[in-house]
């Protein structure tokens, strides 16, 4: 069987403010979201690896003192593993790519959790879990 494996970044700060991005494509086009895709593992097979690089490329930033959260799998059209890490960044992020009509802004993160995001049914339940493990040690 074929699965997709999907790698999703819980970016945070000092604050407790979480990065999301605006989607500018479908799908849950226009909603905001958790940073990710797969377009790293296609140059990179080690998924601890690929999540750094996927973070560098998008915001031109390093990701630091990150780690896997959590591992979901969601069966759609394809089977789809999700990888959620958790870190912090170095630097101020800014999208590396012109030619897409992104923009990404911090969020505090009960504000995250009261708002309608891009895959609510998954990433809410996510970052709920972060906020419990990770925030409010």
């Amino acid at each position: 069987m074929k699965y997709n494996i999907v790698l999703i970044s819980i970016i945070y700060n000092e604050a407790k403010e979480i990065l999301l991005i605006r989607r500018w494509r479908d799908p849950e086009q226009g909603k905001w979201s958790l940073p990710g895709g797969i377009g790293a593992l296609e140059t990179q097979s080690d998924p601890i690896v690929a999540v750094a690089d996927e973070v560098r490329g998008e915001f031109g930033v390093e990701y630091i003192n990150y780690n896997l959260l959590t591992i979901k799998y969601i069966k759609k059209t394809e089977p789809t593993i999700c990888l959620y890490f958790y870190g912090m960044i170095r630097g101020i992020p800014q999208f590396n790519n012109k030619d897409a009509t992104q923009e990404f802004k911090w969020f505090a993160i009960d504000n995250v959790i009261d708002t309608e995001i891009a895959f609510e049914d998954k990433d809410k339940e996510v970052i709920k879990l972060f906020k419990k493990q990770i925030l409010s040690k």
